[in-house]
């Protein structure tokens, strides 16, 4: 056999991510050699909604903006990906991309291209399971979006929403999260006007759980924001 490729250091954050860590070990490190890492400019469109090609991706440096690809055209941006995060499994199943994704920030990907995956999985049948395991997280990611956004008091919708960009929604992160987001953006994403929701930002970050910079939101304590997002 030949000697592994070196991979880059940022590996061990898609190694860790809640998908990949709960996987078999060998189907784990046969995905990060099989992938093709992808320096991506800030601003550049690498994902477009509706395309049926490619495979699967996992962002391991850097912010991505998603924005919906089956919505109408002026939907505003919902959701973002941060380092640890796959996505791309359309096309796997025969199915087109269903959102447009653009680097925010400087941004490494590990990309596996389709060709690459349909061969792993051929020989290694049972790995489709895994496969099913990153779908079924997915819909998990984006049913629990659409729930959140039924709650009708809008401090526990904004709280939600921000959760799930900063991608805790349902886990507690190791160490505070920032996101590249501002809050218009919020605002928007949570169907609420600017004035209200800059109105509980303001007071979230009174209250010591949110920190608010220049373009940017930084959440401090995750499990007191979910709390409030669940209505305790």
């Amino acid at each position: 056999t030949g000697a592994r490729m070196t991979l880059p250091a940022e590996a061990e954050t898609l190694r860790r991510s809640p998908w990949l860590a709960a996987q078999p070990a060998d189907f784990a490190q046969a995905l990060l050699d099989a992938a093709q890492w992808r320096e991506i400019d800030i601003g550049t469109t690498f994902n477009i909604g509706g395309d049926a090609a490619g495979g699967i991706w996992g962002l391991a440096r850097g912010q991505v903006d998603v924005a919906s690809a089956v919505s109408a055209p002026d939907t505003p941006l919902g959701d973002i990906y941060l380092p640890g995060q796959w996505a791309g499994i359309g096309p796997i199943f025969g199915q087109t991309r269903a959102g447009d994704c653009v680097a925010r920030l400087p941004s490494l990907i590990a990309q596996l291209p389709r060709v690459r995956l349909l061969a792993l999985l051929e020989a290694h049948p049972a790995w489709w399971q895994c496969i099913g395991a990153l779908a079924v997280a997915l819909t998990f990611r984006y049913g629990g979006a659409a729930g959140d956004l039924l709650i009708r008091d809008p401090r526990r919708r904004v709280v939600a929403v921000l959760l799930r960009l900063g991608n805790c929604r349902w886990n507690d992160p190791e160490a505070p999260v920032s996101i590249v987001f501002t809050q218009d953006q919020i605002a928007a994403a949570a169907n609420l006007s600017r004035h209200p929701a800059g109105a509980i930002l303001r007071d979230l970050e009174a209250c010591g759980l949110l920190a608010i910079g220049y373009r940017s939101l930084t959440i401090r304590d995750a499990a007191a924001l979910r709390a409030i997002a669940d209505g305790g």
